[in-house]
């Protein structure tokens, strides 16, 4: 699903809710970064489990931008955490490990240098490792 139409203003009908639930100024509030990705959802249909893979990564403000082709968040969604999972199985057989991960916060680190990013450094090496292994890869 693609959104129509973005706006960088909080719309009317937005607002009493934001007022209500919202501890500061609602005017204070602005768009600090916008990014868009393809998102892949794959459910089981053994047990209630779905996969959402977010593909085709890329962040964008101001007239910068960064993307993150070949990396793929993938993000388990079951009621109980069960390691059951097949695919949870199967990154473990390949050796990968769970991690944080937020789409936002790795966006602002990357186009935003004022933002102090020490707590995403770690999603950060983790990033430009895969990039590297991926560029690696494709020349071989």
């Amino acid at each position: 699903m693609q959104t129509r139409k973005l706006s960088p203003h909080i719309a009317r009908d937005a607002e009493p809710f934001l007022r209500t639930h919202y501890p500061y100024q609602v005017d204070a509030l602005a768009p600090t970064l916008f990014n868009t990705f393809r998102r892949i959802t794959l459910v089981n249909t053994q047990d209630v489990e779905r996969l959402t893979l977010d593909l085709d990564l890329r962040f964008s403000w101001n007239g910068g931008h960064v993307s993150l082709p070949g990396i793929a968040i993938a993000e388990v969604k079951q009621e109980g955490f069960s390691i059951n999972s097949p695919f949870i199985q199967q990154m473990r057989a390949l050796g990968v490990r769970p991690t944080g991960f937020s789409k936002y916060c790795i966006g602002v680190a990357a186009l935003h240098p004022e933002v102090k990013h020490n707590s995403f450094k770690p999603q950060l090496r983790q990033i430009a490792k895969l990039s590297r292994h991926r560029r690696a890869t494709c020349q071989a």
